[in-house]
């Protein structure tokens, strides 16, 4: 899934570059900074989620 996100992200980038105007930019700019924060939190819960199990298998 964090790939999807990844690649997602990489795609808008790319279209900032060909953008009609400057609000378009923006509004795409935007959903990548959304699209960057989401893979973040998904990082950070499959992180926590690891450390759950981990220490369920330790006892």
């Amino acid at each position: 899934m964090q790939a999807k996100v990844a690649e997602t992200a990489d795609a808008a980038n790319a279209h900032t570059a060909d953008a009609l105007d400057y609000v378009t930019a923006q509004i795409i700019a935007q959903h990548v900074s959304i699209l960057t924060g989401s893979n973040i939190q998904l990082e950070q819960e499959r992180a926590r989620l690891f450390g759950i199990i981990a220490a369920w298998d330790a006892d």
